[in-house]
């Protein structure tokens, strides 16, 4: 019997394991189907030791074990171990940061992400002595840390800052740059709400332009001949106006451009006056 059949998971581990050889060739060691681990370092140097050793001042491995209900229902065990430069409280926050991060994916392949997260730090902390224990090396990290906690503070409240500081027509402004960049969509409510307010500007302008007419004392062959054009005029918008239809159903269609195309009629249109 397939070994799949018993453990449903056992697929997925599988495909996350190919997965992780090949982002990390190099570094991901399958020691069995349940037990992984992967060399972490600051920055890739391919193959050449001498180089890696020269750019990566601090290096862990991360130790993988798979329980039979990973990924659907359990996260990995896992653990770090130091390669080089990291004193024993960094291993200790770094195994926690990996927990966490692969207890926020419960129910996925986290592995990758935890490999990312560990990476990062070890990209920000990829400075010498950082192994050394003595007291003043253990102080001066944790000014270090305390001092980037408080500038990613501060830069969170700048920002909040900011925001909260525009006034409400800067922020509509905003917002209206948005709706244009992104367009409207159109639906069947606001079209024909757009649909309702266009035939009643077009009702006006007919009642005004044949109050024009009368005041001019157009003929009654002038008076048929503006009557016609009219009428064609509202079939140009009718039959415009079916083609809605045909484009919201493709999802590519804005407010704006109906808009736009009634315009052009309009201009073409209804807006000409046949008085003689």
């Amino acid at each position: 019997m397939d070994a799949s059949c018993d453990n449903p998971n056992l697929e997925e581990q599988e495909m996350e394991s190919e997965a992780l050889q090949a982002i990390y060739p190099d570094t991901f060691n399958m020691i069995s189907s349940t037990e992984w681990s992967l060399d972490l370092f600051p920055i890739d140097a391919a193959e050449d030791d001498a180089e890696s050793d020269n750019v990566n001042h601090v290096s862990i491995k991360l130790c993988i074990s798979l329980p039979p209900t990973y990924p659907d229902a359990t996260v990995p065990e896992l653990s770090v171990e130091p390669m080089k430069g990291l004193a024993k409280d960094d291993i200790k926050m770094l195994t926690e940061m990996a927990t966490n991060e692969a207890e926020s994916n419960l129910g996925m392949p986290c592995v990758f992400a935890v490999c990312e997260i560990l990476r990062e730090w070890l990209v920000d902390h990829n400075v010498k002595g950082q192994d050394d224990e003595s007291m003043y090396a253990v102080m001066m990290r944790k000014q270090k840390e305390e001092k980037r906690a408080q500038e990613l503070s501060d830069r969170q409240f700048e920002s909040q800052v900011t925001t909260n500081d525009m006034s409400t027509a800067e922020l509509e402004e905003i917002a209206v740059r948005k709706r244009r960049a992104e367009g409207t969509p159109v639906t069947d409510e606001s079209f024909y709400a757009w649909k309702e307010k266009l035939d009643a500007e077009m009702a006006e302008k007919r009642r005004e332009e044949e109050d024009a007419a009368k005041r001019a004392g157009l003929s009654g062959r002038q008076k048929k001949g503006l009557a016609q054009k009219i009428s064609a005029d509202d079939a140009v918008i009718d039959e415009r106006m079916t083609g809605f239809q045909i484009f919201s159903g493709k999802g590519g269609v804005s407010a704006e451009a109906i808009e736009a195309a009634a315009a052009d009629a309009e201009e073409g249109g209804i807006g000409e006056t046949m008085i003689s």
